[in-house]
């Protein structure tokens, strides 16, 4: 009889280190933040999917323009103007449709409906800078009469900026976007 008994206590042992095996190489759940990727904005896809973490607000890109010429950025905003010849380029904004930033899809080959217009789109691609040339000088522009709503003074706005400065904007070559108010 004690060889049954030996046999329930064999039988016990190695069912207990199989379960401490197993839940050993059981999957663990991890606390939020541990390496756990947010899953992905769902929307309408045109070209590359956005793959960075978060986008930069359109106001501090456009404070420090410089930092982020020739890099990636991710942009959020509302598309407030659609290209109507060609669909590839459009104008984000922000809340405040004073600090906006407009983004070329032409490289990309992309085209966007007119119903994308008011639409929130969250874009990726590069900020390059586009040189416009020198300001306008004293002898490149007239200046209206102050009594007809011209300016008056020593100097126009446009010679108080530095004729001599060349004047450019930051534009974003897109790569991808995703129109946040379309399904996927």
């Amino acid at each position: 009889m004690k060889k049954p008994i030996r046999f329930a206590r064999s039988a016990r042992v190695l069912s207990m280190a199989l379960l401490l095996v197993l839940a050993a190489c059981a999957p663990t759940a991890e606390a939020p933040g541990d390496d756990e990727t947010a899953p992905a904005p769902a929307g309408k896809v045109y070209g590359t999917q956005p793959a960075l973490s978060e986008p930069i607000a359109i106001a501090d890109l456009l404070a420090t323009p410089e930092e982020f010429v020739g890099k990636t950025v991710q942009i959020k905003g509302t598309a407030i103007h659609v290209c109507k010849h060609s669909g590839k380029r459009l104008q984000l904004a922000q809340q405040d449709a004073d600090v906006k930033i407009m983004v070329d899809f032409s490289e990309a080959g992309l085209e966007f409906p007119a119903e994308t217009l008011n639409h929130m789109i969250l874009a990726e691609g590069t900020l390059i800078r586009r040189d416009l040339g020198a300001a306008p000088k004293e002898e490149d522009h007239e200046h209206a009469d102050p009594e007809e709503g011209g300016e008056s003074g020593e100097a126009c706005a446009a010679e108080e900026a530095g004729a001599d400065e060349t004047r450019h904007v930051y534009v974003i070559a897109g790569t991808g976007a995703l129109d946040l108010d379309l399904a996927g």
